[in-house]
């Protein structure tokens, strides 16, 4: 009788919960098991050649590797899945067996490998062949092209082929559940589409299940982003779709109780195609995708450009801001905003402009979807202040109606050197004895750590905030917020290049609950590698 499968520590969690990240720091010690990889110039997937165990541990059943497994992250290195690239263990496929012999067993876990993973001659397909009671189970998983278009093998297709080899009816489901890490993010923010930010548990059924879900390294401004299509493509739309605690997860394949109190604290998801009749001999295929995104939602993208790229005190900065909506669904209320860069005064902007403090942001409505390129500019006088570059970023914040959340954007870096010029006199020895002066130009020199608040935008706030300031050096900043009260609501840390910055803010407390309307203090401390230590703090207000 097939049995429901207790794996201690790792993989059921039944006996208490382990921490993940332990787990990963003991398993590095050995040597990985292998893992293959088919990969291409986009992305890396990692499937275990075998099953090993960690003998470091307390419980010698740890699974480091289980057979058949699989995690993924970019052909730059950068993590999607959990465990990305040595040891794929934690995403889990679930097989639920109703009759006969009814229970569920994790894929790899007991039965027997009728094919070992094994790769196709072109290193894009891995096949995997498992089998439990007469169920056997076909996992491929194959590199191809975005299911949304745009022609990139980008994507992993997640397929999976179930047969009955019993002489009688069986009945069968199946579970592939994810665990999400984007680059160092473990509790990688999820979208889903038309819900928005998932913070809570959260499941659909049926006709309610969405199209593709989401997930990004961080909220604001996110660097790293991954899709999963539900329906996209060739996709098997699942009967039940779930974001939610991962720990609860593992333990828990099948049923499951939503906990909508707490926020989720390290998320997965999971796709449900529940027991179906199979009749003897018969094959039913479900496939799922995950990748990098193509044009889902809307996705404003920026750059930024100076000239002059060197300068003198004194001369005027040109920038120009170039804009376009390269995501296939519109963004409303759209604003491209930046800030006079340090150590300069503002001359003129292109019109429709507004200027607040130091801020200058423009309205622009609503992009459709794949639109052409616009552009807004400003130009700014370099003031006889200390400083060797002159160096800032722009921004967009809009609402993505495909994802149904408040996104922002961000340009690159556009950089101006300054110089400085002095006069060397130079004696030359002839009969009328004259002196020749001498123009060179030499850089100013570095200041020391120096922290500014520049202004928080838009003030007061409702859905988001930008809180803009001046760091002379590299440094490591932390944001503070707090009520006038004293009580602490949210902290954020960050590495920032030097110039002007900013933190994103969502309004909303540590917890992920939205913030009251109010007054709200906060306080920005910097810390460099030279150790030196700035803070500064400000004012704002949300009105909801």
């Amino acid at each position: 009788m097939l049995t429901i499968l207790k794996h201690t520590a790792k993989e059921y969690f039944y006996g208490g919960k382990v921490n993940k990240i332990i787990f990963f720091l003991a398993a590095a010690i050995c040597l990985y098991a292998p893992a293959f990889s088919i990969s291409n110039a986009y992305i890396d997937v990692r499937t275990a050649t075998m099953t090993a165990y960690d003998d470091n541990i307390a419980s010698h059943d740890s699974v480091r590797n289980l057979k058949g497994r699989f995690t993924a992250g970019t052909a730059a290195g950068q993590p999607l899945l959990y465990g990305f690239p040595g040891a794929p263990w934690s995403s889990v496929t679930t097989i639920k067996v109703d009759y006969p012999n009814p229970g569920n067993a994790a894929f790899g876990y007991g039965g027997e490998y009728v094919i070992n993973p094994s790769d196709s001659s072109g290193n894009t397909v891995n096949t995997t062949v498992w089998k439990i009671n007469n169920i056997q189970v076909t996992q491929v998983l194959s590199l191809v092209n975005n299911p949304r278009g745009g022609g990139l093998p980008d994507t992993v297709e997640i397929k999976y082929v179930i047969e009955n080899l019993n002489a009688v009816n069986a009945g069968v489901g199946l579970r592939v559940m994810l665990d999400t890490k984007l680059g160092m993010e473990d509790n990688s923010p999820i979208f889903v589409q038309g819900a928005g930010r998932i913070l809570k548990e959260t499941q659909w059924i049926g006709v309610s299940v969405p199209e593709a879900w989401q997930t990004v390294d961080r909220y604001d401004n996110p660097l790293i982003k991954a899709e999963g299509g539900l329906s996209t493509g060739s996709a098997t739309k699942p009967d039940r779709f779930l974001v939610g605690q991962w720990t609860a997860m593992i333990s828990n394949p099948w049923l499951y109780t939503l906990n909508t109190t707490d926020n989720i604290a390290d998320i997965a998801t999971a796709m449900y195609w529940e027991p179906s009749v199979y009749l003897p001999g018969e094959k039913k295929t479900f496939i799922t995708y995950y990748g990098l995104p193509y044009i889902s939602g809307a996705n404003v993208d920026m750059h930024k450009s100076v000239d002059p790229a060197e300068a003198f005190y004194g001369d005027v900065l040109s920038y120009n801001i170039t804009y376009s909506n390269t995501g296939g669904a519109a963004a409303s209320s759209v604003y491209i905003w930046d800030t006079l860069p340090w150590n300069t005064s503002f001359v003129d902007a292109s019109p429709g402009y507004s200027l607040t403090g130091r801020v200058i942001s423009w309205s622009k409505g609503a992009l459709s979807a794949l639109s052409s390129q616009f552009s807004v500019w400003f130009r700014a006088r370099i003031n006889p202040d200390q400083g060797i570059t002159v160096e800032n970023e722009a921004a967009a914040g809009y609402t993505d109606a495909y994802w149904a959340d408040y996104e922002t954007a961000r340009s690159n870096k556009a950089v101006a050197a300054i110089f400085t010029s002095t006069i060397t006199p130079t004696s030359t020895i002839t009969p009328t004895s004259t002196i020749t002066p001498t123009f060179t130009i030499t850089p100013t020199p570095a200041p020391y750590l120096w922290l500014n608040p520049v202004d928080v935008f838009p003030n007061p706030a409702s859905v988001s905030a930008q809180i803009v300031f001046y760091v002379s050096t590299d440094a490591e900043v932390t944001l503070k917020i707090y009520t006038v009260s004293g009580e602490p609501v949210r902290k954020m840390q960050q590495e920032f290049f030097a110039g002007t910055n900013s933190f994103g803010w969502d309004v909303r407390n540590n917890a992920g609950a939205k913030t009251a309307s109010g007054l709200y203090v906060y306080r920005l401390e910097a810390r460099n590698k030279k150790g030196e230590y700035q803070e500064t703090s400000g004012k704002l207000t949300v009105v909801r």
